[in-house]
């Protein structure tokens, strides 16, 4: 299964994570000098993990696509 299970306790994680992000970036916004540098560094951490998520879609999709096993070489196992 390509995505895992969550519960609703893990979800509620996940909510209050984001509620937090958004105070952060919210005191960045008023100018809090603090709140830049946890902004940016949660940003770099998004953009990070949405590249190696597309990445990871890239090589999946190409994984997919299996090749037609040759017949005519003798070591040939698949």
């Amino acid at each position: 299964m390509l995505l895992p299970r969550f519960s609703i306790r893990t979800l509620l994680w996940l909510l209050t994570l984001a509620a937090i992000a958004s105070v952060v970036v919210g005191m960045a916004v008023r100018g809090a000098e603090w709140a830049w540098g946890i902004s940016l560094g949660l940003l770099s951490l998004f953009l990070t993990a949405l590249v190696h998520a597309a990445w990871f879609g890239v090589v999946w999709i190409l994984a997919q696509i299996s090749p037609a096993p040759n017949k005519n070489r003798e070591g040939n196992r698949v």
